[in-house]
């Protein structure tokens, strides 16, 4: 009989200099070490959570002060703040540690070894299921569902997939792994390079090809230098009205301190091309 599926984990690693870590200094800078003690417990807590993540909500927010033992508004001031230092992400409603996930990538592949391979015993409905199995890894794989996981825009990845089709590559899962390859070792943003493919025609990608001029003779140049605080603030301002501005000015100091520094990168480690861009985009988050 086949084990139950597991999908999260029993313990996580807790480095030694932990506590040295920049952000981490910000977090026991601010609220003590009773904010070091709720960040270690909430990596138990989503350790110990399906998939490592855990829905973001009031009720929620009580239950885990009521674990915690600590006050709710308290705890929420703190998750907010590991999120503004990118120490958690927040997506689609539930918070995540990407660099807790990270640490079991190597458990979460072995499960997934484990649970394709299917033990044939002699007995036909076993073989069956054999089948099934092997039938269900194959079909699963998708290459323009795999873009749009990866984040790629829906429309950006219609239009490329013309482009293949016209150009007659193939849609497989090692195409799609060389091309991730590729972006991931590029410092623009990725629908931004998807963008480029669409417009220069390309059917695949490497970053060495944006050393080269497009042919409408403009170069495909990020935005540099990054802003110091008062440019970044500034900016900000020109885009809030007065009294959102006012209310949200130490969360935007926040984020600009956290991007600032992890030198100018997100929270999944690509570089910011364009920080106007990535702030426009974050400001619904930051002002609520």
């Amino acid at each position: 009989m086949a084990r139950p599926k597991k999908d999260n984990a029993d313990y996580f690693s807790h480095d030694a200099d932990m506590r040295n870590d920049n952000k981490l200094k910000a977090v026991r800078r601010k609220f003590k070490n009773e904010g070091y003690a709720i960040w270690n417990m909430l990596l138990e807590h989503l350790t110990d959570c399906d998939f490592f993540e855990y829905e973001y909500n009031d009720l929620n927010i009580e239950l885990l002060s009521g674990d915690f033992d600590i006050d709710p508004k308290l705890l929420k001031e703190m998750i907010d703040y590991f999120i503004l230092l990118n120490l958690l992400i927040l997506e689609n409603g539930l918070i995540k540690s990407l660099q807790l996930i990270k640490r079991f990538d190597s458990l979460l592949l072995k499960r997934k070894r484990d649970n394709n391979r299917v033990i044939a015993d002699g007995n036909p409905q076993s073989k069956v299921k054999e089948i099934k199995v092997k039938e269900s890894i194959i079909v699963k794989f998708n290459f323009r569902k795999s873009l749009v996981e990866y984040g790629f825009k829906e429309s950006l990845v219609d239009d490329w997939l013309k482009v293949r089709k016209t150009k007659k590559a193939s849609n497989t899962e090692t195409a799609l792994k060389g091309f991730i390859n590729q972006v991931e070792l590029c410092n623009l943003e990725k629908n931004e390079i998807l963008t480029e493919c669409v417009n220069r025609s390309w059917s695949g990608f490497k970053n060495s090809w944006l050393d080269e001029k497009p042919t409408n003779g403009k170069d495909f140049v990020p935005e540099i230098p990054y802003p110091n605080k008062i440019e970044f603030m500034q900016y900000a301002k020109s885009e809030l009205q007065d009294d959102i501005y006012q209310r949200s000015k130490k969360k935007l100091e926040w984020k600009w301190n956290a991007w600032n520094t992890d030198e100018w990168k997100d929270g999944n480690g690509k570089q910011i091309s364009n920080w106007k861009s990535k702030l426009l985009h974050n400001l619904n988050y930051i002002t609520q």
